[in-house]
């Protein structure tokens, strides 16, 4: 399921294996196992968005805890970014 700032608003977003948070997220897909991001510093690409890059896992679970929607998404197995 795709979740965005919409439908999962203030969900934190965590690399388990990394112990770390992710941040700049823009767009979570747990069904295609990936996160796409903000670059860092925010720029935009030819088509004035916000350019992005998505980071890859071998899962993701999405956490809702006591709410109806994801508060807390954990990523597992981050995979190696593709070469272009």
């Amino acid at each position: 399921m795709l979740y965005t700032a919409k439908n999962a608003p203030r969900a934190a977003v965590h690399d388990v294996d990394a112990l770390q948070p992710i941040e700049r997220v823009m767009e979570v897909n747990t069904k295609a196992g990936w996160v796409k991001v903000a670059d860092h510093p925010i720029q935009l690409n030819a088509h004035r968005h916000v350019a992005c890059r998505r980071i890859r896992f071998r899962s993701i679970y999405a956490i809702r805890g006591m709410e109806s929607l994801p508060c807390l998404f954990h990523c597992y197995g981050r995979l190696p970014e593709a070469s272009h």
